[in-house]
């Protein structure tokens, strides 16, 4: 059949138009983009209508329950740290953040002439977009004059510092070698304010020393707000790190117990405001995607905790809903039945638990009849999810609160809470007898609400022999964070009954969680048989393996025998298996064991996941035999984050060579033959590209024996020869932190 000549002429002209279409509007958005980084000044939306408002009212917490836990002298170090704007930010050490002015050099010819000192206000209005100066030169002017600014946009590790000019959408990072944009994300967080806060509580409000910690938290506030304008600079670049800031900086506001002050009224409308600026940030840029995780999370718990403690209007209530929906859905899509995270991460589910619970228990804080108008919105009203999502699901209300001993309503259904008691019950049985984790998978040491750190102390002269990063101590002792304890999430869990809880004696966020929650608890039927007891396979699989690996040990063999203070048989040892995680676990009061092996035929991986299949974590009392090397970082040097995730750390025998994947891409990891997994012990075989690598471990009486072995794929002698590069990498126990 003939096409008329007047049809494709037609066609062409359209295809023609296109084309042309697609070239003015390339041009369009040129030009937009290029005004929106000189011109455009964000405005509020809410400035006008929240004059009169406040935060939700939280009673203050109560003196004589923070005073058991501010009696130690490392609190008055650490808080005068903070006052002074030094910060220890993934392991950079104890590092002074004030921004600095470069000294012009003077002139001879003005030798004579009086020098003029810049203001730091004027100094860094002018280094904003010029549409912001003026709205940010209101806020500035409300700074303590003898306040010393923060710099919140330089990397303090590397010294590489992003503009505060530069358009939200047009910030890059990982191009830089050696410099990191966790640092400031991490600095903009702001985490040490809710500390400031509480620590404030203890003291006697007339005292001066109360009132100067006061204007300093305040005065940080603005800082922020007045040099950080909303869609501009480095920290307006990630909605996950704007979620977590918003709720530090609420969390600080509402946990202050002197609002009535003069100080407070003042900066009111100044801080709702950005909060507000805040949420609608979050809002307008959704970390949703198909391969969304943990950020996407944390953008609905920041909204959670946002609509929950800000003045409640229409426009909040919508808010609320549908993080309460959103939460519901997302939390059985990023936990498996098992109650494990999908991200194959330790740390990942420990902080994914933790923003759960935090934004959990704030919503408690809600009254019974707010909830009830929200379960009456449509999803409709409320769905800021892209047109290609699913939309939200309708809130309904549960029975499944006791308060004051009846039973309230709730918006989270019991599905969602056993899932919850899941999720912890993974995290405690992951736990050794120190209460720490073991590292599987990405580490970033992230934290939610760092209220009250686990610091520990150690003499200038051992950390420098303990750490190889950081290098920079003052003083004559180091305070760092403890990395990998999941104390805190458990007790979170426990103040509002998702976890069963014995009498807990000096608990701080045991006592936080009542005290906002309003001692309100769930009324949970809890789960059973979501993980397994019963071997798998059959014990002589165990000696058939190791005879195999003896056999073929002419290349890389590896064995180790560890000795038992005691008889396994007088301290009988725990066993169980998650199935949908892949970790094998055995412990008892001296030893921990986990050995990762994920058993699926296409297990599902995601951009958190290590090559580490069959890597074991072995730990006798409080020494480690073997253990996770860590994650050390992410992007600054590509090639080491690689070596840290690859399978060569992970299983030393290995001829695997490091991965050459991109930073953040999935790797391509297969399942594991496991013969035999029990009581007794582990035999498993793992078949990479280049490796055919086998482990067994069992008990005996008074030992654990651990043989390792590996076979080469290829006839290539680059892989014949034992790679030495595990020894040559550092033991990272937390993000930017390295041990000798």
């Amino acid at each position: 059949m003939n096409i008329p000549f007047k049809l494709t002429k037609i066609k062409f002209l359209i295809s023609k138009n296109k084309y042309r279409l697609r070239f003015i509007s390339r041009i369009f958005y040129i030009i937009h983009k290029f005004l929106c980084k000189i011109y455009f000044s964000y405005i509020p939306s809410y400035e006008k209508q929240i004059s009169t408002n406040r935060l939700n009212d939280i009673k203050p917490f109560p003196k004589k329950v923070l005073n058991k836990f501010y009696k130690q002298k490392t609190d008055e170090i650490i808080f005068r740290n903070y006052l002074n704007h030094e910060f220890d930010l993934l392991g950079s050490g104890w590092c002074d953040c004030n921004k600095y002015i470069k000294q012009k050099k003077i002139s001879k010819f003005k030798l004579f002439t009086k020098k003029k000192q810049e203001n730091f206000n004027s100094h860094n209005i002018n280094n904003l977009n010029y549409a912001n100066k003026s709205k940010c030169s209101e806020v500035a002017k409300y700074i303590s004059k003898s306040y010393k600014n923060i710099d919140w946009h330089i990397d303090i590790k590397s010294g590489f510092r992003w503009s505060e000019k530069q358009w939200y959408t047009g910030i890059k990072y990982g191009n830089k070698i050696g410099s990191d944009i966790k640092y400031p994300w991490e600095l903009a967080r702001l985490q040490h304010l809710p500390q400031l806060t509480i620590y404030l509580n203890t003291l006697d409000k007339r005292s001066n020393k109360a009132k100067n910690i006061e204007k300093e938290i305040y005065n940080q506030i603005l800082d922020f707000i007045a040099f950080n304008p909303p869609l501009y600079g480095v920290n307006w670049s990630c909605t996950m790190e704007v979620a977590i800031r918003a709720v530090n900086i609420l969390m600080a506001i509402s946990l202050m117990s002197n609002k009535e002050m003069f100080i407070w009224r003042k900066h009111n409308n100044i801080i709702i405001n950005s909060l507000y600026d805040h949420a609608k940030y979050i809002l307008n840029n959704l970390e949703w995607s198909k391969n969304r995780g943990n950020h996407y999370l944390t953008n609905i718990c920041g909204i959670l905790c946002l609509s929950s403690l800000l003045p409640e209007t229409f426009q909040t209530n919508r808010w609320l809903s549908f993080a309460i929906a959103e939460l519901n859905r997302e939390i059985h899509h990023q936990f498996n039945s098992d109650g494990s995270n999908f991200e194959g991460s330790t740390a990942y589910h420990n902080l994914s638990l933790e923003m759960i619970l935090f934004s959990v228990i704030i919503s408690l804080n809600n009254k019974e009849s707010r909830l009830i108008k929200i379960s009456k919105l449509r999803p409709v009203s409320y769905n800021f999810l892209p047109f290609y999502a699913k939309t939200p699901l309708k809130n309904k209300l549960y029975k499944n609160v006791i308060f004051q001993d009846k039973k309230i309503y709730s918006l989270y259904p019991n599905s969602t809470l056993q899932l919850l008691v899941k999720a912890c019950t993974f995290l405690e049985d992951c736990s050794d007898q120190q209460g720490m984790h073991p590292q599987v998978g990405d580490n970033d040491s992230g934290r939610f609400l760092n209220l009250r750190p686990n610091w520990k102390k150690i003499k200038n002269k051992d950390a420098k022999v303990k750490f190889k990063s950081p290098k920079n101590f003052k003083n004559s002792n180091y305070l760092f964070q403890q990395p990998l304890l999941i104390k805190n999430v458990i007790e979170l869990a426990k103040s509002v009954g998702i976890v069963n809880s014995k009498k807990i004696k000096n608990s701080f966020y045991y006592e936080f969680g009542k005290y906002i929650a309003e001692n309100k608890t769930f009324d949970i039927l809890k789960p059973k048989n979501f993980y397994f007891i019963n071997p798998y396979g059959e014990e002589r699989n165990l000696d058939l393996l190791k005879k195999e690996i003896i056999k073929n040990n002419k290349n890389n063999f590896l064995k180790k025998e560890i000795k038992l203070p005691q008889n396994i048989s007088d301290f009988k040892i725990s066993y169980r298996y998650y199935p949908d995680f892949g970790i094998h676990l055995w412990k008892n009061s001296f030893i921990f064991i986990s050995i990762r092996s994920i058993q699926k035929k296409n297990p599902f991986i995601k951009s958190h996941f290590h090559e580490d299949q069959l890597s074991i974590t072995l730990k006798l009392n409080d020494k480690h035999i073997f253990k996770d090397f860590g994650s050390y970082i992410y992007t600054p040097f590509p090639k080491l984050r690689n070596s840290y995730r690859s399978r060569k750390i992970h299983f030393p025998t290995s001829y695997e060579p490091d991965t050459d994947k991109a930073l953040f891409e999935n790797l391509e990891i297969t399942s594991v033959n496991c013969s035999y997994s029990g009581i007794k012990g582990f035999s498993g075989i793992y078949i990479s590209e280049y490796s055919i690598d086998k482990l067994v471990m069992y008990f005996t009486n008074k030992k654990v024996l651990i043989l390792m072995g590996s076979e080469s794929k290829s006839n290539k002698e680059k892989f014949l020869s034992k790679d030495d590069a595990r020894h040559k990498l550092y033991y990272s126990p937390s993000y930017g932190m390295l041990e000798n």
